[in-house]
């Protein structure tokens, strides 16, 4: 039996994950992380996954948008929602593949077209985690009031000149920002439509601060102030995209430990590792009867 490379990558990094995460685990107090997870006991706290859900629906929102040519609504968030419980289950967000496949299969929506789409749809993303994520200075008392506010005003600036930066760019003939151009050309051509999507990508991001908010209310976590869940947010967001472990695991713990092991103890890093690990189980329980339906009907 022939043993792929790519397989043997799956197995180094599941193994990595488990190392990681049997680390964290043994050096977990059981009590006093039972007396945190009590304390996460309110329906409140519960209801407030319901923001994951409107989050998928606004990413069906907005693929909408970036196709220029609108397919049915009701059935791309089922494509959403099956691709959530696969990115769920899966590594390296897998359900990625299979949500290009079902769009292919029922939209007629090319594979590169797909794939042009995730590059402009993760430019977007990542460069808004990447600025927020410098707020992560303001965890630190000697960093000044100017700097904090000069960094939200280089986020609104980038908010609004994003386009004519990367065109800026592509004129020094770099060629990485030249390629992203003639895509941003392809899905972005219509300014409306190239406005609404940056609003709902800051949207998406913000509903991710609030629910995070909610998170550390009711889990009685108080070392954060506004700006801290900001950056904290934006930067083990980034951590998530670097596919080292299994889907981030043990990985983004170690790494919150060690930039955050000071203000935070390791039953609190595990307990904010669960709550994002549990932010895709709202979409992925919905994912489930849709997929159960695909199934049914392509049987």
């Amino acid at each position: 039996m022939k043993i792929s490379k790519k397989n043997i990558v799956s197995v180094i990094i599941f193994i990595s994950s488990l190392i990681l995460l049997f680390y964290f685990i043994q050096k977990i107090d059981i009590d006093k992380f039972e007396i945190i997870i009590l304390n996460l006991n309110n329906n409140w706290f519960f209801l407030s996954y319901l923001i994951c859900i409107f989050q998928t629906i606004i990413n069906t929102f907005k693929f909408n948008l970036l196709i220029k040519k609108p397919v049915n609504f009701k059935e791309l968030t089922n494509v959403f929602f099956i691709s959530s419980l696969l990115n769920f289950i899966l590594p390296f967000k897998l359900g990625e593949i299979k949500k290009i496949y079902l769009l292919k299969k029922k939209f007629k929506i090319n594979y590169l077209k797909n794939l042009e789409i995730m590059v402009v749809d993760k430019i977007f993303e990542i460069s808004f985690f990447i600025l927020f994520s410098i707020l992560i200075f303001s965890f630190w008392d000697d960093i000044e009031k100017i700097y904090i506010t000069l960094i939200i005003f280089i986020c609104i600036f980038y908010l609004f000149f994003l386009k004519k930066l990367i065109f800026f760019l592509s004129k020094k003939k770099i060629f990485i920002f030249y390629k992203i151009k003639k895509i941003f050309l392809n899905y972005t051509i219509l300014l409306a439509n190239f406005k609404k999507i940056i609003y709902l990508n800051l949207l998406l991001i913000i509903l991710t601060f609030l629910h995070f908010k909610v998170f550390l209310y009711f889990s009685d976590i108080d070392n954060f102030s506004i700006l801290n869940i900001v950056g904290f947010v934006s930067i083990i967001s980034l951590i998530g995209f670097i596919p080292i472990t299994y889907n981030g695991l043990g990985f983004r713990e170690f790494f919150i430990l060690f930039i955050f092991g000071s203000i935070l103890s390791i039953e609190e890093i595990m307990l904010i590792s669960i709550f994002l690990i549990s932010r895709g189980i709202p979409s992925a329980v919905i994912g489930i009867y849709f997929y159960l339906n695909y199934l049914i009907k392509n049987k």
